[in-house]
């Protein structure tokens, strides 16, 4: 089952708490709820403005590829579900960002006929392809320049900086 708004076509997941078995004892509903409000303690102390200025500030530089919504980046993944995901794997996405990729965000290592290789996220786009590297740079090639085209094994996002690093890594469960 997925849901979709008039706004964003695209389809999404249920949270997995909006299902019950009919079986399942719903005696314990308002415990249940109480647990899934509470934030997970890794989070204690954090600060959604804080956040918010790292994902769009030049060091992190999160939006230069992902957006959230409708806004910002075009290269990686809407992260606006990121609120209905578990902090372990947001976590994992972001310190190892190859763990689990997108399918629609695979990178690919492209061999150009004049000898050039790029590597980056690749979309079509009247009639060119779009070529998006790392840098959050969009290069712009006529699919008959293509030699060959692979995809990468890894991700494009690069890892987690060592200021951000040493933050996560004082999270005792992953």
């Amino acid at each position: 089952m997925s849901w979709r708004t008039k706004a964003e076509g695209r389809e999404r997941a249920f949270p997995l708490r909006r299902f019950f078995v009919p079986w399942a004892n719903r005696t314990n509903d308002a415990a249940l709820g109480q647990r899934l409000a509470q934030s997970p303690p890794e989070l204690a102390g954090g600060s959604w403005g804080r956040g918010r200025r790292t994902f769009f500030g030049e060091k992190a530089s999160c939006a230069k590829c992902h957006h959230l919504g409708e806004r910002d980046g075009t290269l990686g993944p809407n992260l606006a579900n990121l609120r209905h995901r578990d902090y372990h794997s947001v976590l994992r996405d972001i310190v190892q960002p190859s763990y689990a990729i997108n399918p629609d965000h695979l990178t690919y290592r492209i061999l150009l006929t004049d000898g050039r290789t790029l590597t980056g996220l690749v979309k079509r786009h009247e009639g060119k392809l779009l070529i998006g590297t790392e840098k959050a740079e969009t290069i712009a090639i006529r699919p008959e320049d293509v030699e060959t085209m692979v995809p990468a094994k890894l991700s494009i996002m690069p890892v987690a900086r060592s200021t951000t690093r040493m933050r996560f890594d004082n999270v005792s469960a992953m």
